[in-house]
């Protein structure tokens, strides 16, 4: 529970201190006290993800920066940060954040049902894209720039392939609950 952080002329860490490796002259016998520091463990769980917990290790009270889940994955989920409950009822910390604990802690990945935007070219030429998202989340629209139609303009997108549904520009914040296929609407040069 504590790592060895060098050595002190005094026990209570109060006299001078030599990092491990320092050469020193002394002209009588000396004693040197081991320093120690004791350390906290930050436990991260997949909560209902797959992948084996990560552990990471600190200075008691030293701030560190939580961990992104990069080595969890949930399929149809989004990562959206750490919770101190499993439930996701305690403590919300995002990935990456700055914190400083005296203790061992757990956190519990926070998973979003993931979401699809399908985007069509809609008479253009180009291969369809997907663009995942958390449910309920903003996600920015993409730009038609993989679609290319010849003597036509790019206009937004739109909920419908005849341009009656609800239009779109690209780069406009939405939040959808479901999966959602928007076409290109494309106006002539």
């Amino acid at each position: 529970g504590y790592a060895f952080t060098g050595w002190n002329s005094k026990a209570d860490g109060s006299g001078n201190t030599y990092q491990p490796g320092k050469e020193v002259s002394w002209y009588d016998n000396v004693t040197l006290y081991a320093q120690w520091q004791k350390q906290s463990t930050i436990t991260y769980k997949a909560n209902g993800g797959s992948g084996a917990d990560v552990v990471q290790t600190h200075a008691a009270g030293g701030k560190v920066n939580l961990k992104p889940a990069n080595t969890f994955t949930r399929s149809g989920y989004t990562f959206t940060g750490w919770n101190s409950k499993a439930d996701g009822s305690g403590n919300t910390y995002a990935a990456g954040k700055e914190v400083t604990w005296y203790n061992n802690v757990t956190l519990y990945a926070v998973w979003k049902s993931a979401r699809t935007i399908t985007y069509k070219a809609n008479g253009a030429s180009g291969s369809d894209i997907v663009q995942t998202h958390g449910a309920g989340a903003a996600t920015a629209l993409k730009p038609a720039d993989t679609f290319t139609r010849s003597g036509y303009v790019f206009a937004g997108w739109n909920s419908k392939a005849d341009g009656s549904g609800n239009t779109y520009a690209a780069g406009a914040e939405v939040a959808w609950y479901s999966n959602v296929t928007l076409y290109a609407v494309w106006k002539k040069n």
